[in-house]
């Protein structure tokens, strides 16, 4: 009887995420602003299919690193977060790219070829570059500093002019503050530094800050290897806005690790610290309940307002 349902166990585990993932999804479709699906059908599909195969990617990625027991919650939570639907329904990308990605990980840490793994991945991620709209490629950044210079020039500060106002140096400080923004958790649990306008949602449910915080601290000091998959946020720290989730979403595989090492972690510990995992899944439920509502009676208002 036992091996009958550790069996099926899996199998279970699949179709609970396939379920969750249609009703989600054709929840997310039915009540979303018309315009927002600006894609055809097929790209739809795919764009979707691609989002799913992420769920099960981030499963994986957990069984092989941590444990099966937490890769179920990692699949659910990428699934239930804002920032992966909203993304869905722009018909972004990412998703796809972020499934690469992923794969790429999977496939290179199989085969402990660390040192390879890091160079792939920079490799796709600087591929992206070619894209318009990343700081280094901002003309009016160039014309600024050049207005500088001169003005410095005429001053009688000559050399010093060339020293202080060039282009490398605000791309240094460019970077450095784009960094500093990247890795602030707020911009991620809190509705703070929100791309859409129209959305009042964070990309990421508040309550499981706490749990992330958890995580990360793990990670920081018994599995740096994850660190790896920090460079996921390379092409959103190279674009000229301070916050792109479009492009760090490929961030978003070291952040829900970061969260199940934070389950994990307490999970192992006595009752009244296991109380905290409860305590942020009823705050990130709470968070949700009243996500539903703005969503379908609010969220269209303020879309056609910015229209």
């Amino acid at each position: 009887m036992d091996s009958k349902f550790r069996l099926n166990t899996p199998f279970k585990k699949f179709f609970i995420l396939v379920l969750i993932f249609i009703l989600s999804r054709a929840f997310l479709v039915k009540y979303s602003p018309s315009n927002i699906i600006s894609f055809s059908l097929l790209n739809q599909a795919g764009i979707l299919l691609a989002s799913f195969l992420n769920s099960y990617l981030i499963y994986l990625i957990v069984v092989k690193k941590i444990s099966e027991k937490y890769a179920i919650w990692a699949s659910f939570i990428y699934l239930i977060c804002p920032w992966v639907f909203y993304y869905e329904l722009l018909g972004s990308v990412y998703l796809v790219y972020l499934s690469i990605f992923m794969c790429l990980y999977l496939l290179f840490l199989s085969k402990n070829r660390s040192s390879l793994l890091m160079v792939v991945l920079i490799t796709f991620l600087l591929f992206q570059f070619k894209s318009k709209g990343y700081f280094y490629s901002e003309v009016g950044l160039v014309n600024a500093v050049n207005v500088f210079r001169g003005e410095a020039q005429l001053e009688g500060f000559g050399l010093l002019s060339k020293i202080i106002e060039n282009r490398y140096l605000y791309y240094s400080l460019s970077l450095v503050n784009k960094t500093l923004a990247v890795i602030d958790p707020l911009a991620y649990f809190s509705p703070q530094a929100r791309e859409l306008p129209f959305i009042n949602t964070p990309p990421i449910w508040l309550g499981l800050l706490p749990i992330f915080l958890i995580g990360f601290w793990q990670i920081l000091n018994k599995h740096k290897d994850i660190f790896y998959l920090t460079i996921g946020a390379i092409p959103g720290i190279m674009f000229i806005k301070i916050y792109d989730f479009e492009k760090l979403i490929l961030l978003f595989p070291f952040i829900l690790l970061s969260i199940i090492f934070g389950i994990k972690k307490l999970d192992q510990q006595k009752p009244l610290f296991r109380m905290l995992i409860y305590t942020c899944t009823f705050l990130a439920i709470l968070q949700f309940l009243v996500f539903v509502p703005d969503y379908i009676f609010k969220e269209p208002l303020r879309f056609q307002l910015l229209k």
